[in-house]
């Protein structure tokens, strides 16, 4: 049994049988929403995207729902703002537990949203009146990946044994949000009662991969686009802009993996 079926109170067998891709009952499927936030159209069927995210284009409706959000609970709310897509990542959480077979499962409830940055950066606290408000960054693969419904609870808030993307890039003490851009991780404050935005500090600008670096990226490229049937695909264009966005990813080509390189190919694919 994995442990994370142990968790949540799931038997050996259900485990094996799940592991075996026989669908469970509908309590389990429940559950499994809940606790991992996953779009059961897509576990199902494959429809949509992996993992529950309400997107939206319009600032105005955004910032409605934030607020509906706030009457409704006292969320630890978690905000990471991309300036340079106008955008902006929310994860509400808050403790929840459920019955199961008679066991009380402890777990995260959580929202996630993904909307314009509002105009008035200062009123994002008024917003989420009642929230716990903290600021987070991700670098553009993760944000990327978020965007599209591709992070779900365990991934954005981790586990016991393991920390989340939040935990992980959680803002410095005593500034009000983080983000990042093409010049690094970005951390402000806002100037009280006021929209504008003063930056207090701003990391090393993210040094360009040198020619040998770029050479090797490229060749693990296509080892990726092989082993995933996208070679066909994979045209001049697609892999400078799939480059461009692993050195946007802030991480050395030592440090890239696998996963990070074949997110960016399907970003880049048109």
């Amino acid at each position: 049994m994995t442990p994370w079926a142990k968790s949540l109170g799931i038997s050996g067998g259900t485990s094996s049988r799940m592991l075996n891709n026989e669908p469970p009952g509908t309590d389990i499927l429940t559950m499994i929403m809940r606790t991992e936030h996953v779009n059961l159209s897509w576990l199902l069927g494959g429809h949509g995207t992996p993992f529950m995210l309400d997107h939206y284009t319009s600032a105005e409706e955004f910032e409605n729902m934030l607020r509906i959000h706030a009457q409704d609970a006292h969320y630890d709310a978690w905000l990471c703002l991309n300036f340079e897509r106008n955008q902006m990542a929310v994860v509400l959480s808050e403790p929840a537990t459920f019955t199961f077979k008679n066991k009380t499962i402890e777990y995260s409830h959580v929202e996630m949203l993904t909307g314009p940055i509002p105009f008035a950066i200062a009123e994002i606290d008024k917003m989420l009146s009642g929230c716990n408000v903290r600021y987070f960054s991700m670098n553009e693969l993760d944000f990327t990946a978020y965007t599209r419904g591709q992070y779900g609870t365990y991934k954005m808030l981790g586990s016991e044994d393991k920390k989340g993307i939040i935990q992980k890039n959680e803002k410095t003490e005593g500034v009000d949000f983080a983000f990042q851009s093409d010049k690094g991780l970005i951390i402000g404050e806002m100037k009280q009662g006021k929209s504008s935005v003063s930056f207090s500090a701003m990391a090393e600008k993210i040094k360009a991969f040198t020619a040998k670096q770029k050479t090797d990226v490229i060749y693990l490229m296509l080892d990726v686009a092989a082993e995933h049937d996208l070679q066909s695909k994979l045209d001049k264009e697609t892999k400078l802009e799939t480059l461009a966005m692993l050195e946007e990813s802030g991480k050395t080509p030592d440090q890239l993996t696998k996963d990070d390189i074949h997110f960016a190919l399907l970003a880049n694919i048109n």
